[in-house]
């Protein structure tokens, strides 16, 4: 009797160790924005009580292999370019079961010139337009122009820094990237059109204006679970992560880096997911 009892404790502590465990796997690069974001999401559930195995791998094909095909739980950040395509190895499509948050949004703005707060379009005028290289955003801007009654010499760079150097040092008239605008918000520069479904600040959906796919191409950081995760720990680790994207500190801190959050129901977030995944395929 004894040892039964003995067998019984040791299982109900073996429980009490696993639960609300599990690992925390970043498929991006260590030193850039969205495993900067992972991490302070991990440091937060750190102290709300979770046991993390946190690791930045660098390697979305190599966590998607350890979701699927490993033993343990697993919550691991997807961003809408590695779900361009099935044929993606980093393919794993959100849906009501493995989506937890959206914990990144990065929208693209197209934005007048810099400084110029009442900044408006003249017809037939040619306007070169910075915007990022290798994203293939010359398409969408050109049927931009087009509506907008202009024309644009569409030059690509690098990165958003780049585009900033650019029209800081006047290469550029305009822009269509993420760091217009706290300029806007600030009153120093006019913002015309967003990747965003929604108005923000007199800004528009850039799908009110052209119908390309490209029009919602707004990098979107979001957490997805495996099937390893216990029903309880699961709903706890959805609340709490819940919890600390909505809190005012971490909104904060990531706003301080640019990024725009909003509050969009479960079902929105994963439309928009689904079509910025569709305006990053090449």
């Amino acid at each position: 009797m004894k040892y039964i009892l003995l067998l019984l404790a040791m299982a109900v502590t073996t429980v009490s160790a696993d639960s609300k465990s599990f690992n925390f796997y970043v498929g991006n690069k260590n030193g850039g924005g969205s495993a900067t974001m992972q991490t302070m999401i991990s440091e937060a559930l750190l102290e709300r009580g979770w046991n993390i195995n946190f690791k930045v791998i660098g390697n979305c094909g190599q966590v998607k292999n350890l979701m699927e095909t490993g033993d343990e739980p697993v919550l691991a950040g997807w961003g809408p370019d590695w779900n361009s395509d099935p044929a993606n190895k980093c393919y794993i499509k959100p849906t009501s079961t493995n989506f937890v948050d959206t914990y990144s949004v990065n929208p693209r703005f197209l934005c007048g010139t810099a400084d110029t707060p009442d900044f408006a379009w003249q017809a037939g005028k040619t306007y070169k337009i910075g915007v990022n290289a290798g994203q293939f955003h010359g398409p969408a801007m050109q049927e931009a122009a087009d509506k907008l009654g202009v024309k644009f010499t569409v030059i690509e760079y690098k990165n958003s820094g780049a585009i900033k150097k650019a029209m800081a040092g006047k290469e550029i008239d305009v822009w269509f990237t993420n760091a217009g605008y706290p300029n806007h918000v600030a009153g120093t520069q006019r913002c015309f059109y967003s990747t965003l479904t929604t108005d923000i600040l007199d800004i528009k959906p850039l799908s009110t204006l052209i119908s390309n796919e490209r029009a919602f191409a707004t990098y979107t950081g979001f957490l997805l679970i495996n099937d390893k995760f216990s029903t309880a720990d699961k709903k706890q680790l959805i609340t709490d992560v819940q919890a600390v994207v909505d809190s005012k500190d971490y909104r904060n801190k990531i706003g301080a880096r640019g990024v725009l959050m909003d509050d969009l129901s479960f079902e929105d977030q994963l439309t928009r997911i689904e079509k910025a995944s569709k305006a990053h395929k090449k």
